[in-house]
């Protein structure tokens, strides 16, 4: 049994992507709206324009940018140091997309349940 949960969970990871693997997939109206959603990232309207509307940066682009490219195209520098730390972490693989073995085992520790399955879960009962 425990041969077959860790194939399973093999495959499960082989299908887990980063999250740069994801934008690097991205064209650029994909990519603005991402990095517009995003918390950590304050940009006025004037620079998320500059940026995009008018270089023309895709994800594959976006990863091999740094802070002197984001000065160069005179973004002011508290947004060109957030920008190009972001991409920083990108590369360096800080963030993940979740397999749903990842998203499983955080739902357990949230509810503190032990184990690694569904299995873990108690059933509730109807009144």
């Amino acid at each position: 049994m425990s041969e077959f949960a860790s194939t399973s969970t093999a495959t499960e990871d082989k299908h887990a992507h980063t999250l740069a693997q994801v934008v690097k997939k991205m064209d650029q109206r994909e990519l603005l709206k991402f990095l517009k959603d995003r918390d950590d990232i304050h940009l006025n309207r004037h620079e998320w324009d500059g940026i995009f509307n008018n270089q023309h940066i895709s994800g594959r682009a976006f990863l091999n940018l740094t802070k002197l490219d984001f000065l160069s195209i005179r973004l002011p520098l508290g947004p060109a140091v957030e920008l190009a730390d972001f991409v920083e972490e990108l590369r360096e693989n800080h963030f993940k997309t979740f397999s749903s073995r990842n998203i499983l085992g955080e739902l357990l520790r949230k509810y503190k349940l032990d184990g690694n399955s569904i299995e873990a879960i108690p059933l509730f009962k109807l009144e």
